[in-house]
């Protein structure tokens, strides 16, 4: 195992300092050390930054898990306390929206519980569960 590396590197006197005939010196750095060449066998990885990192599938079956355990929530608490106007599907997405759960599943619900809101405001009109009436999408 190789030992640890105790001396720093400030002693080098690396700097290059530029004096300007107005102005106070300006420091900059000389880059310092040792250039190493890589050799011409080794090539260098592209590091891919951004992306989801899910798959198209994955985050379907997500969602589908998602929507199975918003319908459990409604089958199994029939009398959801609804925000007026939002319905029930709309009050379990902004709850969960506004309680920002570190769990994927609780977030996988709330993300269901949105696209049922919005699907049933889009073909209907109201959101599916405002009005006392039951959720239409999830009965067929």
């Amino acid at each position: 195992m190789a030992a640890k590396r105790t001396r720093t590197r400030a002693g080098i006197g690396n700097d290059i300092v530029v004096v300007n005939a107005g102005g106070p010196p300006a420091r900059r750095s000389g880059g310092g050390g040792i250039r190493r060449r890589r050799s011409s066998g080794k090539k260098r990885r592209r590091s891919h930054v951004g992306g989801s990192g899910a798959g198209i599938q994955t985050k379907i079956q997500s969602m589908a898990i998602g929507g199975f355990c918003y319908a459990q929530l409604v089958k199994n608490f029939p009398t959801l306390p609804q925000v007026p106007g939002l319905g029930r599907a709309g009050s379990v997405a902004a709850l969960v929206y506004f309680l920002k759960p570190k769990s994927q599943l609780l977030q996988n619900v709330g993300i269901a519980a949105a696209v049922i809101a919005g699907h049933s405001f889009g073909s209907t009109g109201t959101v599916a569960g405002s009005g006392g009436d039951d959720d239409d999408i999830l009965t067929g």
